[in-house]
């Protein structure tokens, strides 16, 4: 799995599913414990090739879909 960590790119208006941590793939998990992000929910969308998680910092992690 490849994830990327962007810094300051705002979720856009028409971004509304959430998704909870919980259901998230172990890997992603890893991923948001190591960079000391993890939420409760995120909100998300995806491109057919990326998978987009909003942070509510204002940042968004793009893991590559395989």
């Amino acid at each position: 799995m490849y994830t990327t960590y962007h810094e300051a790119i705002a979720k856009p208006d028409d971004v509304t599913s959430t998704i909870p941590h919980a259901v998230l793939a172990d890997e992603i998990k890893a991923e948001l414990q190591q960079w000391s992000v993890k939420e409760a929910a995120y909100f998300y969308d995806w491109n057919g090739y990326y998978f987009f998680l909003y942070l509510s910092n204002g940042d968004r992690i793009d893991v590559k879909l395989t």
